[in-house]
């Protein structure tokens, strides 16, 4: 069963950057050549492959049995695997709700050095290989982004959307191989659709740095952004940040007591790149109100973003001063342009 346990120690790895090992996109299937996974349970029983617009889809018609797997070997039996911290991330969705069949529409699989961590996935539940912990009551069909990390080989946790699942510290016999794998099952009584986006894994290093966030930080016009309840922001290199590696403080325009923004979910977007993170809100940005997001994501420096929904009360204008300097450019650049052309025509007559 996860429990929370090692909760402190897992947290305390808190995303600083991604090095990333592999990546697998969705733009071929998961076998094709070019990947290195491998069909180990083939697509039968009515399951049918597709791709579509950047996602991987399995589809199986109701109640048929089918089982689908695809693996990636990391390392062999006895070969050290990537040093850890180690993580793994993938981001799923299916259309069914939990049903009687304990499989899951998709399963994912890690085997990392003595870690052995199993997670059943339906379209609106979350549950532990051995049942002991889940989560239930989720949208259908929504897309989550899940996150396995290992600190040392040992203990391990799971993240979805940024919001923690569990940790654990269990394993299985040193020297196994290091792989993972992710399933798909038509056990359910209705259609399954099965949606992947991407599987990615690589070590945590360090090094990241905010370069860009998506409105840009400062002020923001309240015409356009009256119901702002989510951003994005990019790093300058694969990184990923949790709901708990955030802090929020309304700076001006305080709210009422109790209904200050609160974040919810980090998550992926639709293809989006491993630099770039969207944050979601509970509620919007309140108009009139300056807010500060703290990313205490292990920097020596924590690092902010800050909005204020208001009009700029100091807009970039031109000023007399810059208009003559543009004017001044323009007439330097023209007398260049006259006077370089006569001197080369002065040099090839002589």
């Amino acid at each position: 069963m996860l429990c929370v346990i090692g909760l402190v120690d897992c947290l305390a790895l808190s995303v600083k950057a991604d090095e990333l090992l592999h990546r697998y996109e969705a733009d071929v299937l998961p076998y094709h050549p070019s990947t290195g996974w491998i069909l180990a349970d083939s697509c039968n029983k009515g399951c049918a492959e597709s791709l579509n617009q950047g996602f991987f889809l399995l589809t199986y018609p109701p109640s048929q049995g089918s089982f689908t797997n695809y693996s990636y070997r990391i390392a062999d039996p006895d070969v050290p695997p990537p040093k850890p911290p180690f993580w793994v991330e993938w981001r799923y969705a299916s259309n069914n709700a939990v049903h009687g069949f304990l499989g899951g529409d998709g399963t994912f699989v890690v085997s990392y050095n003595i870690v052995f961590m199993v997670l059943e996935i339906y379209g609106d539940a979350i549950i532990s290989g051995d049942g002991g912990t889940f989560v239930s009551g989720l949208p259908l069909n929504q897309l989550r982004t899940f996150r396995f990390e290992s600190p040392d080989g040992n203990q391990w946790c799971v993240w979805y959307d940024g919001k923690l699942f569990g940790c654990e510290t269990n394993g299985q016999a040193p020297g196994a191989a290091t792989y993972i794998q992710m399933y798909g099952h038509g056990e359910s009584p209705t259609l399954t659709v099965n949606r992947w986006d991407y599987v990615r894994f690589g070590r945590v290093t360090t090094g990241e740095t905010i370069v860009a966030s998506d409105p840009p930080a400062g002020y923001l016009d309240p015409a356009t952004y009256s119901n702002l309840d989510h951003f994005t922001v990019t790093f300058d290199q694969p990184n990923y940040v949790y709901v708990a590696d955030l802090a929020v403080e309304v700076l001006s325009g305080q709210q009422t007591a109790g209904s200050n923004p609160v974040v919810v979910a980090t998550r992926r977007q639709d293809n989006g790149p491993p630099e770039t993170v969207e944050i979601v809100l509970d509620r919007p940005l309140a108009v009139g109100s300056t807010t500060r997001f703290t990313f205490n994501t292990g920097a020596a420096i924590p690092q902010t973003v800050e909005y204020t929904v208001a009009v700029d009360p100091h807009p970039v204008i031109p000023t007399t001063s810059t208009w003559g300097l543009v004017i001044l450019t323009l007439v330097l650049l023209t007398a260049a342009k006259l006077y370089f052309p006569s001197r080369s025509v002065r040099l090839n007559a002589v």
